[in-house]
């Protein structure tokens, strides 16, 4: 992600995908002037976040930021995903982005439209999450949700054409895993797969949002002022992100709950092994660990199939053929 100033929602971002299956953040930190900076530092102390400070402020400095990930990043992630902040993978099908992603074991990248969610009436920001306070969205065939973003495999691209448009070699499929086509570069033919995995947009969010929003500026130039009015679109209810509240809101007071050390008593943000201990930090970890997998264990427990150990064994090949995995939640994380 390429971020600026979202201090008040980066931390629920983070939760969120964590939640539904992500390992890793790669942040490109673009000369925020609030606190974006401090609560990811505090944050990467029980997430895997690696900050990248990218203070470039052309009109190409995001393309050039996402570049540098794939140069970078290419040996070490089968897959990375590029959205933005105000962007929330939902992977409503599975729930879990690794199931959806071994349907996707013979792709090298896949399209996921976005749907654009409104201000659902919100004129100031409202105390809540993003995803329990924004829930009214365009109709599935807007003209917006045919924007696109990408999950790729890092080793296969060949190009990234703009934020919407990643060229890979190989197959290129949508969610349901038909093959992809565009027109004109971003955009999708088609919305394939909408409701298997899409990307929920909150763009304008409250109109208080959007002030603060055109205040900080966009790289690429002004916005109209009409681009509220004509993006408020909340024609659809749509919870389907919202069932994570109550997961997020665990993992985020967890976090909240650990005393944090300023940053200069602490070398490169991340405290050694013995300060984690002796400040409690594991237990806190534990508590933050625990709640990002008691949903699919209780799922598992409830009768729902998140956890696939027929999936699991045919993946993970070496844990196949060393130990038997047995189908309950307990044997292994999802």
């Amino acid at each position: 992600m390429f971020v600026r100033n979202e201090e008040r929602g980066i931390a629920e971002w983070i939760a969120y995908h964590s939640l539904i299956g992500f390992d890793s953040f790669i942040i490109y930190h673009n000369s925020s002037t609030d606190n974006t900076y401090s609560v990811l530092d505090r944050l990467r102390r029980f997430f895997d976040i690696k900050i990248i400070d990218w203070p470039r402020n052309s009109k190409y400095s995001q393309l050039e930021a996402y570049d540098d990930c794939i140069k970078n990043f290419t040996v070490d992630f089968d897959w990375i995903a590029f959205v933005d902040s105000d962007e929330f993978i939902n992977p409503i099908a599975d729930r879990c982005v690794k199931k959806f992603l071994a349907f996707h074991e013979n792709s090298n990248a896949i399209v996921l439209n976005r749907a654009l969610f409104g201000s659902s009436g919100h004129d100031r920001i409202p105390a809540g999450l993003i995803i329990e306070d924004f829930t009214h969205r365009a109709v599935d065939r807007h003209g917006v949700n045919f924007h696109t973003k990408m999950i790729v495999r890092p080793r296969k691209v060949v190009r990234v054409h703009n934020p919407h448009m990643i060229d890979v070699e190989g197959p290129t499929a949508h969610a349901d895993g038909t093959p992809f086509r565009e027109v004109p570069i971003g955009l999708s033919a088609d919305i394939s797969g909408f409701n298997i995995c899409r990307v929920n947009h909150y763009f304008v969010r409250s109109a208080e949002h959007w002030e603060a929003k055109m205040r900080r500026g966009y790289r690429e130039g002004i916005r109209p002022a009409e681009h509220f009015a004509s993006h408020d679109t909340n024609d659809i209810e749509d919870e389907s992100a919202a069932r994570w509240a109550p997961e997020v809101r665990q993992v985020l007071a967890a976090v909240d709950d650990f005393p944090l050390r300023e940053r200069s008593e602490v070398h490169g943000g991340a405290s050694s092994e013995e300060e984690k201990r002796s400040d409690g930090w594991a237990s806190i970890a534990s508590t933050v660990d625990d709640v990002l997998y008691r949903a699919p264990r209780e799922a598992l427990r409830d009768g729902n199939t998140l956890f696939d150990p027929e999936w699991y064994r045919a993946t993970y090949a070496d844990v196949a053929a060393s130990t038997t995995v047995h189908d309950t939640a307990t044997a292994a994380r999802p």
